[in-house]
């Protein structure tokens, strides 16, 4: 039975798809500005189970734009934050929280507990690549945030196949780094077509308009994905 909560959701998507989005598990590799936004919007749209990676605490200037940050959780664990959200929204969702950094090591193991769709918004190059690399060897669905720092504008959003990312160096080194792997496309992304601004002594400057609209739009491509193929 879908939660009255979901009612709203339900008239738009229908019954099917809110019971599809409730059966998924969803997998989110970095809870700061771009995953915390998109876990928040995952939950409140009825994702029933979540496996959160991420190895970071929350400092004071992650208040200006990264959700899950409030004075009471800083200092501390982002995946402590993610578990109390969760409860506070839902209180019968599944929430796997693992207080560490995704490599080439542990990657494997993460994907062996079967999710539905990966949310990527890690900042490592070298682990995005490999966690995509190893989502499309395995045919699991994932999403992929590319750059959301430097830029302004979130109007400048665009959500499309990493073979047609353009305007973002990020996307164009992870571009490199797959076609070295053989993979080409088949992995939704979320990019700007804003041109960055350059760091200030070393910093990625950001803002919450930016990093949250990556959020929710890397949120949407994990439910297309999920009411387009099931679960």
């Amino acid at each position: 039975m879908i939660p009255q909560r979901l009612l709203r959701l339900q008239l738009l998507l229908g019954a099917e798809k809110t019971e599809l989005i409730g059966k998924s598990r969803v997998m989110i590799v970095g809870i700061g500005g771009v995953g915390g936004t998109a876990f928040e919007c995952l939950l409140r749209s009825g994702v029933g189970h979540f496996i959160i990676i991420d190895s970071d605490r929350f400092d004071e200037t992650n208040l200006n734009r990264q959700i899950l940050c409030t004075r009471e959780f800083i200092g501390k664990a982002k995946t402590e934050a993610a578990a109390a959200r969760a409860l506070s929204i839902d209180p019968e969702v599944v929430t796997e929280c693992f207080n560490t950094f995704l490599d080439e090591g542990n990657t494997d193991s993460f994907l062996d507990m079967n999710p539905t769709v990966v949310v990527d918004a890690i900042d490592s190059v070298k682990s995005k690549v490999h966690l995509l690399k190893r989502c499309v060897e395995r045919g699991i669905p994932v999403v992929s945030s590319m750059g959301a720092g430097l830029r302004k504008d979130p109007t400048k959003l665009k959500t499309d196949d990493i073979s047609r990312t353009f305007s973002d160096p990020l996307a164009k080194e992870v571009r490199k780094l797959l076609r070295d792997c053989g993979i080409e496309e088949g992995i939704r992304c979320v990019f700007s077509t804003e041109k960055p601004s350059r760091p200030v002594n070393g910093l990625i400057a950001s803002t919450c308009a930016v990093t949250s609209s990556f959020g929710n739009a890397l949120a949407q491509a994990a439910l297309d994905e999920i009411t387009e193929t099931g679960c």
